[in-house]
């Protein structure tokens, strides 16, 4: 995906899309999509206590804000709390929602961090980015940079599939996927077509179910390698469902 898909996302429906996996659940209040964003931060903070990472709790950055849900949770634990996304109408959307002085929001660059200083931040943090990214390159240099502005004795949390999940590729149905390998084209690639040929985007968002979004996965033997070569150490992994699929899915805990 590029800014351009997440820019039409956050017209559809930013909240869904900032809490991917969760039943696929569309149009979510307000209230109920921050207050997950609460309870996911509150329990990885505690999973860090356990590990005693970070050193301290002064500068978080949520890398692939979208419209803030865990960077307001973050800042209610933390002195001074960034978010960035590179889309613009996510962070537009984030400004907007905002309710914290201590917490930022910037549009940055998709693969740089380079507004930013390195060995800024104690925490940062990554959650069902990675898997959106459009290709390798930019997911390498996403990692890269996160560990890059980390302080030492900090901790990097991001969550990344292992492999192309392929039973999500087309969703659950069954004609779709048939033609989908019929014509040789992954889902998100009808979106931006259909819309193309005059349909309207919330038919095809709502009734056919189809949206600019591709997910894949990086083997962990090769996440594990970027992050040594960025000069950083593997804390833990946790294997977790991904999309249904046993086993599919990283988390990976990382200090330097």
């Amino acid at each position: 995906m590029n800014p351009r898909d997440w820019d039409e996302l956050a017209e559809l429906d930013p909240y869904r899309f900032n809490v991917a996996g969760r039943d696929g659940q569309y149009k979510w209040d307000p209230l109920t999509f921050f207050m997950t964003g609460e309870v996911q931060v509150a329990e990885v903070l505690a999973h860090a206590g356990n590990l005693g990472y970070p050193a301290e709790r002064l500068c978080a950055l949520d890398f692939g804000c979208g419209v803030g849900r865990l960077t307001r949770a973050l800042a209610a634990r933390f002195e001074r709390v960034y978010g960035v996304d590179a889309s613009g109408a996510m962070i537009k959307l984030a400004r907007e929602l905002n309710a914290f002085a201590n917490c930022r929001f910037f549009v940055s660059a998709e693969a740089s961090l380079n507004l930013l200083g390195s060995d800024e931040f104690d925490m940062v943090y990554s959650w069902q980015v990675l898997q959106n990214t459009r290709n390798r390159a930019v997911a390498s240099s996403i990692i890269r940079e996160c560990v890059r502005v980390l302080k030492p004795s900090g901790l990097l949390v991001f969550q990344f599939p292992a492999r192309l999940p392929r039973p999500l590729a087309a969703g659950r149905c069954k004609r779709l996927k048939s033609l989908l390998k019929l014509i040789g084209a992954r889902r998100s690639q009808l979106y931006w077509p259909l819309l193309g040929l005059g349909l309207k985007r919330e038919f095809v968002y709502t009734r056919l179910r189809l949206w600019p979004a591709d997910v894949w996965g990086m083997p962990q033997d090769q996440v594990m390698a970027l992050v040594q070569q960025a000069g950083a150490r593997v804390l833990e992994i946790q294997i977790e469902p991904f999309g249904g699929i046993p086993d599919m899915n990283r988390i990976y805990w990382i200090t330097k």
